[in-house]
C-alpha cells in the first residue's frame, strides 16, 4: 500500500542535521498515517549516505542521489520518486515535533471534508534558541530578518489572524510546507534555473497559486510544530544577505513575473544595478561601522531586554537600525552576479539550468 504522505527532504553536506531530523521523524504519533521519507542528495555525500542507510524505524526511506545541480533540481527528482498523495516539503534542520505529521495531514482533510478545495498548509517552525542565547539569537528568532512568523504569531503562541486567512506565495517557505502531489505535479515542480536556496520556493508557490481559478491559498497551522535548529552568527547572517541578492539576479532572469511581485520591480534591469551601484557608492562607506555595531549584538546576553512588550520595542527598533546594512550586503551581491562573479557554491544564470520548470523524468535510484 502507498503511503499517504511523503516527506521530501533535500540536502547538501549536512550529515548530523539530516540525522537529528530524521530521529525527530521516527518519533510521530502513533495515529500518524504511514508516510515516506524522501531523502534527496544535491551532489555526493557519502555521510548523508550512511545516515540514511540506519535502520529507521515508523516511516520507509527512500534515498535519491544525483550530481550536483541546486535544491530546485533535487526537489524534482524527490518528487519524481515520491508515492504519496501528499507531498510534505521540510528543511533538514528542522526538528519536528510528534503530532507535526499529523498536523499537516488533518489539516488537508478538514479542507477536503469542508469542500474548500485544495491549500498549501505552512507548519510553524520557530527558531530554536540556544542556552546561551545572545541578542543577535533572539533578534532572528523575533523579527522578520528571515521569515515573517512574527507577523503570525507572537512568542505566547497567539495567532495574529483568521485561521483560514490566505498569507499569499511570500509566507510559502519549504521549511515546513505541504502540498497535494497531484498539484505539484501538475504545475511541474520546481524551476531548474533557481538553483540557489530560497527563491525557488516562492516561485513554486506562485505558479502553484495561479493553477486553480480562484487561487490556493497557504493556511498557516501552527499546530503542525517543527523547530529550526540553524544558528547564525552576525556575519554568516549578512553572507546570507549577500548570496540573496547574488541569486535574485537569476531569479529574475529565470521568472521575472514572479520576480517583480516579490521585488514590486525589475530587479535585474539596467535602472535598478544602476541604482544599485549608486547606492554601494555613497552608502557603502559607513559599511564597516554599521557591521562593527551589528556584531556586537552576538556579545550581548539575550538576557539583558526584558521580555514582553517593552522587550518587543527595544528588538524592533534592533531591527530597523540593520535595515540599511542589509541592503548594502544584497546589493553587492546583486551587483556581482551582473557582473558575471562567481561565488562558491552558487548558481548563475550562465550555468545554462532550464528556466521551463518541468519534472525531470526518469529518477535516479
Amino acid at each position: 500500500m502507498d503511503p499517504l504522505v511523503s516527506v521530501i527532504i533535500p540536502t547538501r553536506g549536512r550529515p548530523e542535521k539530516l540525522r537529528a531530523c530524521l530521529g525527530c521523524l521516527s518519533e510521530q504519533n502513533a495515529s500518524t498515517p504511514r508516510f515516506e521519507v524522501v531523502v534527496s542528495l544535491d551532489g555526493p555525500c557519502e555521510a548523508s549516505r550512511a545516515v540514511c542507510e540506519l535502520a529507521w524505524s515508523g516511516f520507509d526511506m527512500v534515498l535519491v542521489e544525483s550530481p550536483r545541480q541546486g535544491i530546485a533540481v533535487a526537489k524534482n527528482w524527490a518528487i519524481e520518486r515520491s508515492r504519496g498523495r501528499l507531498l510534505l516539503l521540510i528543511n533538514d534542520d528542522i526538528l519536528p515535533e510528534p503530532g507535526f505529521l499529523e498536523a499537516h495531514v488533518v489539516a488537508h482533510a478538514e479542507r477536503e471534508d469542508a469542500g474548500l478545495g485544495e491549500a498549501m498548509v505552512l507548519g510553524h517552525s520557530p527558531w530554536v534558541v540556544p542556552e546561551d542565547a545572545s541578542l543577535f539569537d533572539r533578534l532572528l528568532a523575533q523579527s522578520s530578518m528571515v521569515f515573517f512568523y512574527d507577523r503570525m504569531i507572537t512568542p505566547e503562541g497567539v495567532v495574529l489572524g483568521e485561521r483560514d486567512r490566505d498569507w499569499g506565495f511570500r509566507h510559502a517557505w519549504n521549511l515546513n510546507l505541504s502540498v497535494s502531489s497531484a498539484l505539484a505535479r501538475e504545475v511541474g515542480g520546481f524551476c531548474p534555473a533557481i538553483a540557489n536556496c530560497c527563491y525557488e520556493d516562492l516561485e513554486f508557490a506562485w505558479r502553484v497559486d495561479r493553477a486553480r481559478e480562484g487561487g490556493v491559498p497557504v493556511l498557516f497551522r501552527p499546530e503542525a510544530i517543527a523547530p529550526h535548529d540553524h544558528r547564525y552568527t552576525p556575519e554568516g547572517f549578512l553572507e546570507r544577505e549577500r548570496r540573496l541578492g547574488y541569486s535574485a539576479f537569476g531569479f529574475a532572469k529565470a521568472s521575472p513575473e514572479c520576480a517583480r511581485e516579490v521585488f514590486g520591480l525589475e530587479i535585474d534591469g539596467v535602472d535598478e544595478l544602476a541604482y544599485a551601484a549608486r547606492f554601494l557608492g555613497h552608502e557603502g562607506r559607513a559599511e564597516e561601522r554599521l557591521r562593527g555595531a551589528f556584531g556586537g549584538l552576538a556579545e550581548i546576553a539575550s538576557s539583558l531586554v526584558p521580555e514582553g512588550e517593552t522587550g518587543m520595542k527595544l528588538l524592533k527598533l534592533l531591527e530597523q537600525q540593520q535595515v540599511m546594512l542589509r541592503r548594502i550586503v544584497f546589493r553587492r551581491g546583486l551587483i556581482e552576479a551582473a557582473e558575471g562573479a562567481v561565488i562558491e557554491g552558487l548558481f548563475h544564470p550562465s550555468d545554462g539550468l532550464p528556466t521551463r520548470s518541468s519534472l525531470l523524468g526518469h529518477a535516479p535510484a
